[in-house]
């Protein structure tokens, strides 16, 4: 069953948190839906296998990471409710960003934003992704600001 496969795979693989790797899906997702293959369990040698990568040509967004990274970043979009997830027998279906998704990449799509957003992250030791949405808010806000004042 998929379900214990994947809560194996929670306690197995414990990582951080990767920004980056959340916006990458964000932005994958308003493209087109979203499939990815998730890893197995062998019988005969009782190890999860890792599913192949995915096609660049088909995620040029995504298919950079790791199959247990990007499987833990997508359970986390979905439990932040900025994806629609679709749990089916041997994939996750990506079916489209929510509300919430949307908001938040429209306030993190631009480079300099979100480049700007990262570096107050780091100088105040907050990478929540409701942290990172209040600092993308407040960089916005600011060049707004400055844009009217200049």
């Amino acid at each position: 069953n998929n379900i214990n496969n994947i809560k194996y795979l929670k306690k197995v693989f414990i990582m951080k948190m990767d920004p980056d790797c959340i916006r990458d899906i964000l932005f994958q997702t308003e493209e087109r839906f979203v499939i990815i293959p998730l890893p197995r369990l062998n019988f005969d040698t009782c190890k999860m296998e890792d599913p192949e990568p995915l096609p660049k040509e088909k995620y040029p967004y995504i298919y950079q990471y790791d199959m247990k990274k990007l499987i833990y970043h997508v359970e986390l979009a979905a439990e932040m409710d900025f994806i629609k997830l679709n749990d089916l027998k041997d994939i996750y279906k990506i079916e489209d960003l929510t509300a919430q998704g949307h908001l938040l990449l429209a306030d993190i799509r631009n480079e300099d934003v979100w480049s700007k957003t990262k570096d107050i992250a780091k100088k105040t030791g907050t990478f929540s992704l409701d942290a990172l949405k209040q600092i993308a808010v407040n960089v916005v806000s600011s060049m707004i600001t400055n844009y009217f004042q200049g």
